[in-house]
């Protein structure tokens, strides 16, 4: 089977800001040049426009989406409040859907695909295909409950929302997920088939750097991405701080590369050895996260978070495993990060923010060089079997219904181009 001409209904344009765009974008090249277009219902902080030179030769219209949080957003909103803003979100999105139905029969499209992101696009994706009576490919990045909770509804709203989520999957005959817990929930609660895609870098840009330590007498730890789990970077930073950012005979120092600008870490008022370098594109991140002796990976410790960590996937991970990295994981035992290094032990855990607890596990992998031998081997193993970017499209290519071999890259077969590629 062919690939329909698709509309990519998004709140996120396919990019290189974030790991959502950077998701889509590593998608939109698998489609041919006539068979994708897309509404993007983005947030007010977008400008109207191409997103990335590359995928320019998409059909694409940007309009704002309207807010989803609650008035009261981060306290105690009323049930009252809640409904009201739910209300409004659904009036405001209304001349947005009528122009998403009126571009979707322009360009004669075939089937809908679309990130249910939040209850906006969950409302959108719904009527839209209500409308167009056509196909929906849903995908799931982040457990609706969780991101209707953190944009300030209450537990009554939530339900309403979690009902639409339900009434929008049962659209679908497939679902994109973000995880193995993902996808046995949504597969046991919503009676549809789930595929794990979880995004990859491509081969050519792995750095296979063996097991040993990079930096002689220095010893770096490098962060890539958004700053989220901000107690446990936190507690790492005093606990390296309580020893002089020294361990086992070497200086240590944290190399972080993306936003930092919410940061607010009292430890950077002391001896600190930091370096913020900011927002840098995969290529670059991966040669530069290569530099580091370890990569760290932070997930919430708190059970409020209980939810995302057992569900979600944190992307950074197939980042660090492609720049040679052995990974530092620090969050709670039960989440998809441990999940995926019970299969493929790639690095050292910590499920504590006690500073000896964190100081024992980082000496750990300093001073073992077995364990990091075995580390470098899963690691291999981790990307040959599961994150690579022929995996990420098969699993594409079987939530489309299409044989992969339908997808191209300048023309040529994107799943040939990988064999080709790999001898």
């Amino acid at each position: 089977m062919s690939i329909p001409r698709t509309l990519l209904l998004t709140p996120t344009r396919p990019g290189e800001s974030s790991v959502g765009e950077v998701f889509l974008r590593d998608l939109c090249r698998c489609f041919p040049k006539d068979k994708l277009v897309c509404f993007a219902a983005t947030g007010p902080e977008y400008e109207v426009g191409v997103s990335t030179p590359e995928l320019s030769w998409i059909p694409m219209l940007v309009r704002n989406l309207p807010t989803e949080r609650t008035a009261a957003a981060g306290r105690s909103a009323s049930t009252l409040d809640c409904l009201r803003r739910l209300s409004k979100m659904k009036r405001e999105l209304d001349p947005l859907i009528d122009e998403a139905v009126r571009y979707a029969t322009d360009q004669k499209v075939e089937q809908i695909w679309s990130p249910l992101a939040g209850p906006a696009m969950v409302h959108m994706a719904r009527v839209v295909t209500e409308r167009l009576k056509l196909p929906l490919i849903p995908i799931v990045w982040d457990p609706l409950e969780y991101v209707s909770e953190s944009r300030g509804y209450d537990r009554i709203t939530r339900q309403l929302i979690m009902e639409e989520f339900a009434a929008t999957l049962s659209l679908s005959r497939c679902c994109g997920v973000a995880s193995e817990g993902m996808k046995e929930i949504l597969e046991l609660r919503h009676e549809l088939h789930c595929e794990v895609l979880i995004n990859s870098i491509d081969r050519h840009l792995w750095v296979d750097r063996g097991s040993g330590c990079r930096n002689g007498e220095e010893f770096v730890i490098g962060f890539a991405g958004s700053i989220y789990a901000k107690t446990e970077l936190q507690a790492v930073i005093d606990a390296l701080t309580s020893v002089g950012w020294k361990l086992e005979g070497k200086a240590i120092r944290l190399r972080i590369f993306g936003n930092a600008m919410s940061m607010d870490l009292h430890a950077l008022g002391k001896r600190c050895c930091i370096e913020f370098l900011g927002h840098r594109p995969t290529a670059e991140a991966v040669e530069e996260l290569s530099k580091a002796d370890l990569a760290y990976l932070p997930y919430w410790l708190q059970e409020k978070y209980s939810i995302p960590v057992r569900q979600s996937f944190p992307n950074k991970l197939a980042t660090y495993l492609a720049a040679g990295c052995p990974v530092f994981y620090h969050g709670p035992e039960d989440s998809s990060p441990i999940r995926f290094m019970e299969r493929y032990p790639v690095g050292v855990s910590c499920n504590s923010l006690q500073a000896e607890v964190i100081l024992a596990a980082l000496a750990r992998i300093i001073a073992d060089e077995p364990l990091r031998e075995s580390i470098a081997q899963a690691r291999k193993l981790a990307l040959n079997e599961e994150l690579n970017s022929t995996v990420f499209q098969s699993r594409f290519a079987a939530l489309l219904g299409v044989n992969a071999s339908e997808f191209v890259l300048d023309g040529v077969s994107k799943l040939a181009a990988n064999t080709v590629n790999n001898n």
